[in-house]
């Protein structure tokens, strides 16, 4: 990992040039004793659909509350399940946003494994936020569905980093 990834375009030339050696130091100590901790962690996304339209879903233990985008719930034909008295406030990394609605409950289908095209069906709730600027509809790699911790919760979700895989209601899923 080089830790140029980590520098900012911005940062002043006099830090650039002379690195302050205790941070140099203590920069090469954790290359040598958790180099996995340097590298970006991957992840845990899988593949999912809601009424067949496939979607990327991203497990994420920051996030309380499982969440959609509009144009997800849009796309996945969803929107008349909205209940848009239902809104809350959620902190996320670009500060509070107000939610549009909830879905209070809905199937969505997990793949099991990359390679088969397996799927099991769990219920969910959904709290629907507004297009996110970096979200794109149309891209093959925006998330659609934020997995969080009241599902996982209530699913008895066991992620195991090292095998790469989550357990849902005792099955296993490959990321």
């Amino acid at each position: 990992m080089e830790k140029s990834k980590y520098s900012d375009s911005d940062s002043d030339s006099d830090t650039d040039s002379n690195p302050d050696p205790v941070i140099e130091e203590n920069y090469i100590l954790a290359t040598k004793l958790i180099p996995n901790q340097i590298e970006s962690g991957d992840m845990i996304c899988i593949k999912g659909r809601i009424n067949q339209v496939p979607l990327n879903i991203l497990f994420d233990s920051g996030c309380q509350t499982s969440t959609a985008f509009v144009c997800t719930v849009k796309k996945t034909g969803l929107s008349h399940l909205v209940d848009k008295s239902a809104c809350t406030y959620c902190n996320g990394i670009n500060g509070v946003t107000k939610t549009r609605g909830m879905i209070w409950y809905t199937q969505l289908e997990l793949k099991t494994d990359i390679e088969s095209d397996n799927y099991i069906s769990v219920p969910i709730k959904l709290s629907i936020i507004s297009d996110s600027p970096n979200h794109k509809e149309t891209s093959t790699d925006s998330v659609d569905i934020l997995i969080g911790t009241d599902f996982m919760k209530t699913s008895d979700v066991i992620i195991n980093f090292a095998k790469k895989t989550i357990i849902i209601n005792q099955i296993e899923l490959k990321y």
